[in-house]
């Protein structure tokens, strides 16, 4: 009852007394039942909270007392609180006399509580948060009954994008003359201000002279400087802080200015930077997925051991790539790597291609004989995919051979050999046991270092790569990558990595030179797809568009331009960037020259 009593008589006897903000901020309070006789706020940060907080201010919180050190504070009101909040109202620091310090304490103005007008009423902090502009409020303006005995004037601070970055306040008890204070703050606030923008300059300079692959960031992880585009979409004054949970970025070299850190400098990490290698299998196991990331980390560990390795994941998700991932990495890379898919072969001529033949071993058979895949892999490492497929009388011979160590051709002689063994599966070996269709005895052989490779839908962020890496392989030069992103996002890619190969192939041979509307991309993607709506020998324009606009001609690219300039061969060479000389070359070379 009290609580409304005091409600209506702010409403009807304060309002009109008070300055328009003020007056504005209790209305405020009212629609938002802010408590007029709160002591106390219940808004806190936790210990741990608060401790973030104050470590990813502290280059902010230097620069403020470091310039109110060198700004003498000439005033009679004695026991002054100095408060810096964070860009919602937290108190991250709080600094003056113990005696007012006490009397603070008392109704929690101290760090780690939130002092916003929705969590103690109107107050200079609050004020300044909303209006962004110099405030004070003096005793019996504050709505809430635990500050009116406290007056406050508050600035806010912005950083070089003029975002919202922190409150300075100075508060003092039973001072009705706090307006007094507020030159000594704005000229404060304006000092710090200007140091963040110079900052922000001297960030920019310096990532000038950086290379391609680091990113440049403030004190507060706001991006200065980064490749774009990138697969994260960030551009300059993006926060970093999300990717540095995930560690993409490590190890951050520090960036002084006259002795003062300003900033950030974090390098690419060595298994983000794109292979720039004739081998792209080497260049699709670089990844942005944490997770792939890791796998990658663990396949590369296990692939400097001899112990058998194998590889599960959906058809089309990139086993092989891994496995000469494995080859190249081990040290075994300089002996031979012998591939064999078992399930492309019936169960006799997996016997020949595995175990070899003997001279005349059978009818048919070569006279020369043949070396089968399992002394072909001696010394070096064998690959075998799709090893699920194999007949349970051919897993025992495997078995056999994986244990002894010796292989007898058909028709031959036994033969020492010795490999590191890789099998692939596009099943669970472990379900295939218990369902009796694959050898508890040869899986318990080979399945030492197991790898389970997520599909395609479960790394999306990989896309980019993934195009970035077709697209070098054919030095194709594509501007309107981020169109196609989205779009892929929303289909299951159930093929994984070959069936997204498969469409950027077909993007490719009709729209290399040309870009496509997002149906047509749609379209694109859902004619290779098993469950496909789209009629591939229907009279489509996914292939009709293509042809009805060639690119144009580098004659008529010349003509075109000529004409646009008044045949000003200056401004020909300057728009189509190139040398006059080059221009001249081209121009006799099409009869353009008269």
């Amino acid at each position: 009852m009290l609580f409304e009593v005091t409600k209506k008589n702010n409403a009807t006897t304060a309002y009109r007394q008070l300055p328009a903000q003020i007056s504005a901020s209790w209305q405020f309070c009212d629609r938002h039942q802010v408590n007029p006789l709160l002591i106390k706020p219940s808004q806190k940060l936790s210990p741990t909270q608060l401790a973030q907080k104050r470590q990813d201010y502290q280059p902010l919180l230097q620069l403020i007392h470091s310039f109110r050190n060198q700004l003498v504070l000439e005033s009679k009101i004695e026991d002054i609180l100095f408060v810096v909040t964070d860009s919602q109202g937290n108190i991250i620091d709080r600094r003056g006399p113990q005696a007012a310090q006490t009397l603070a304490d008392q109704i929690n103005f101290q760090e780690g509580n939130n002092w916003s007008e929705l969590a103690v009423g109107t107050n200079a902090i609050g004020l300044a948060l909303t209006s962004k502009q110099l405030t004070s409020v003096i005793l019996e303006q504050h709505f809430a009954a635990g500050s009116k005995q406290w007056s406050c004037v508050a600035a806010p601070i912005f950083d070089s994008q003029q975002r919202l970055l922190a409150i300075i306040d100075l508060s003092a008890y039973h001072c009705a003359h706090i307006q007094d204070l507020q030159w000594y703050l704005l000229t404060l606030a304006t000092k710090i201000n200007e140091q963040l923008l110079r900052d922000y300059t001297d960030l920019l300079e310096y990532a000038v002279q950086k290379p391609s692959d680091t990113v440049i960031c403030d004190c507060r992880y706001q991006v200065v400087k980064i490749d774009t585009p990138n697969p994260w979409q960030l551009t300059q004054g993006a926060n970093l802080q999300p990717l540095l949970q995930k560690q993409i970025f490590t190890n951050p070299q520090k960036i002084f200015c006259h002795k003062r850190l300003i900033g950030y400098q974090y390098s690419w990490p060595t298994n983000l930077k794109l292979v720039k290698s004739a081998n792209h299998q080497v260049a699709m196991t670089v990844s942005y997925n944490s997770a792939y990331r890791a796998l990658i980390a663990q396949v590369q560990q296990a692939a400097h051991s001899d112990l058998p390795i194998h590889i599960f994941g959906e058809s089309g998700s990139g086993k092989e790539i891994i496995a000469q991932l494995i080859y190249r990495t081990s040290h075994l890379q300089r002996q031979p790597l012998i591939v064999l898919n078992c399930g492309a072969l019936s169960n006799d001529l997996l016997i020949s291609e595995l175990f070899g033949y003997a001279p005349g071993a059978f009818t048919g058979a070569s006279a020369k004989g043949y070396v089968g895949k399992l002394k072909q892999a001696d010394g070096g490492t064998l690959f075998l995919d799709e090893v699920e497929s194999m007949s349970l009388s051919m897993q025992r011979s495997l078995l056999r051979v994986l244990e002894d160590h010796w292989v007898t051709p058909l028709g031959g002689q036994p033969q020492k050999t010795h490999f590191r063994l890789i099998t692939a599966s596009n099943q669970d070996l472990k379900q295939l046991v218990q369902q009796k269709q694959f050898r508890a005895d040869l899986f318990y052989r080979i399945y030492l270092l197991p790898f389970h490779l997520p599909p395609l839908r479960e790394r999306f962020e990989d896309l980019p790569l993934l195009i970035e890496n077709f697209c070098e392989q054919r030095s194709w030069q594509l501007t309107w990558q981020k169109k196609i992103i989205p779009i892929a996002q929303k289909y299951s890619w159930p093929g994984n990595i070959r069936e997204f190969n498969n469409f950027l192939q077909r993007l490719w041979v009709y729209y290399s030179h040309q870009e496509p509307s997002p149906a047509v991309i749609k379209d694109l993607i859902e004619v290779g797809a098993l469950n496909s709506k789209t009629d591939p020998l229907a009279t489509s324009p996914i292939i009709a568009s293509p042809k009805t606009k060639k690119p144009a001609s580098e004659a008529q690219q010349l003509q075109a331009a000529l004409q646009k300039n008044n045949f000003n061969k200056t401004q020909v060479a300057e728009e189509l960037q190139i040398s006059r000389t080059t221009l001249y070359r081209k121009l006799k070379k099409w009869g353009l020259d008269a």
